[in-house]
C-alpha cells in the first residue's frame, strides 16, 4: 500500500478529530469526579535538632535530684517512725476507747502533714529552676539547594 501526502494529511485530520471527540466525551466525567474539595496540605514541618545542656547544668541538676531524693528518704523514715510509735501506743487500748480514737485522728493528721511536706519538697524542686528541659530544641538550619 502506497501512502501519499493526501492520505497522511487525511489520517492526521481523523486522529485530531478522534482526540477531540475523546476529550469532549471524558470532560464531563472528569468534572463530576472533582466536585469533592481536596484537603488542604499542611505546611512543611521544620526539622528540630536537640542540643544537650552544658555539663555544668547537668551536674547541677544531678546534685539537686540527689538532694531531693535524700530529703524525701529522710521524711519517709520520719513518717515510718511516727507510724510505729503511734501503733505501739494504741496496742494496750481497746477498740472502743476514746483515747484510741484520738490517737487514730492524730496519726491521720500526722500522715497528712508528712505527705504534704514530701509534696512540698517535690514542688520546690520543680519550681526552683529544675523544670528546665533536659535539652534545648533549635530549628535545623536550612540547606541550600533544597
Amino acid at each position: 500500500m502506497i501512502v501519499t501526502s493526501r492520505s497522511t494529511h487525511f489520517i492526521r485530520i481523523i486522529a485530531a478529530v478522534a482526540c477531540a471527540f475523546v476529550a469532549a466525551w471524558s470532560l464531563p466525567a472528569l468534572s463530576q469526579q472533582s466536585t469533592t474539595p481536596l484537603p488542604p496540605t499542611p505546611p512543611p514541618a521544620q526539622r528540630m535538632v536537640l542540643i544537650p545542656p552544658p555539663a555544668a547544668i547537668q551536674f547541677q541538676q544531678s546534685v539537686q535530684q540527689q538532694q531531693v531524693q535524700s530529703q524525701l528518704q529522710q521524711r519517709q523514715l520520719e513518717s515510718d517512725l511516727h507510724r510505729s510509735v503511734t501503733n505501739q501506743s494504741m496496742r494496750p487500748l481497746d477498740a472502743a476507747s476514746p483515747n484510741r480514737t484520738q490517737l487514730e485522728q492524730a496519726a491521720q493528721a500526722q500522715s497528712a502533714r508528712d505527705q504534704a511536706a514530701q509534696q512540698n519538697l517535690v514542688n520546690q524542686y520543680w519550681g526552683a529552676g529544675a523544670a528546665q528541659p533536659p535539652s534545648r530544641v533549635q530549628p535545623a538550619r536550612a540547606r541550600s539547594g533544597q
